[in-house]
């Protein structure tokens, strides 16, 4: 998800999100929150440019039942948003959504080793370290991936440990796959990143709930 003030303005990495059908982009609501009043677009370059490819043409959906919090983090378990584009996007293969109650099942010791939870890809645009945002250092921007771990999950969410990479500031609405940062794991996107403490962990929200899944039907046929 990219931002900016005015056309006269560069576009700069606001979120980000996954191509889950050729015309659906999915990030997180609240990006769609604290970005309000800029205009937003999608690019799905590696790198975000000058000459990057930025497509404005579509409608975006927040969940209906979405509230911001008046304290970060803590948001609320419908942090989801969509961008249903007018044309489709091509040559770039959609994830694969999770079926009900996939996390359950990939949580299962089957896909751990020994003690360690099973492992996740956490991809994002972001910052590379909290002090770079906070200094305004140029490292978002960058289409990078982070090995992690699945250590817990609950109704709504999933908590991921650095194994050793973590998802820090604008990666929000980012997806965890399941597999491998090398990239040959599945294509199943497990959930999409609200909160990376850019250290340690991640918190993210589960696609395979009847309640995220209530919201996506609406915009994409589910497994």
């Amino acid at each position: 998800m990219v931002i900016r003030a005015t056309s006269n303005d560069p576009w700069t990495t606001g979120c980000t999100g996954t191509l889950i059908s050729p015309t659906v982009f999915l990030t997180a609501g609240h990006c769609t929150v604290i970005w309000e009043g800029l205009e937003w677009g999608v690019s799905f370059d590696p790198v975000l440019g000058a000459h990057s490819k930025v497509i404005t043409d579509g409608t975006w959906h927040r969940h209906p039942d979405f509230i911001f919090p008046d304290v970060v983090p803590g948001f609320d378990a419908a942090d989801m948003a969509v961008f249903v584009m007018k044309s489709p996007v091509r040559g770039i293969r959609p994830a694969k959504l999770p079926k009900l109650g996939f996390a359950a099942r990939y949580a299962s010791g089957e896909h751990c080793d020994g003690d360690e939870g099973p492992r996740v890809t956490t991809v994002g645009y972001g910052v590379t370290s909290l002090d770079d945002f906070l200094n305004g250092a140029a490292t978002a921007g960058t289409r990078r991936r982070a090995a992690g771990r699945l250590v817990t999950f609950d109704p709504f969410w999933i908590m991921v440990a650095a194994d050793p990479g973590t998802a820090c500031v604008l990666d929000s609405g980012g997806p965890t796959f399941v597999g491998g940062a090398d990239g040959t794991g599945e294509r199943t996107i497990l959930s999409t990143l609200t909160d990376g403490d850019c250290q340690t962990s991640t918190t993210s929200y589960r696609l395979d709930t009847p309640h995220a899944r209530a919201f996506l039907r609406n915009f994409v046929r589910l497994p």
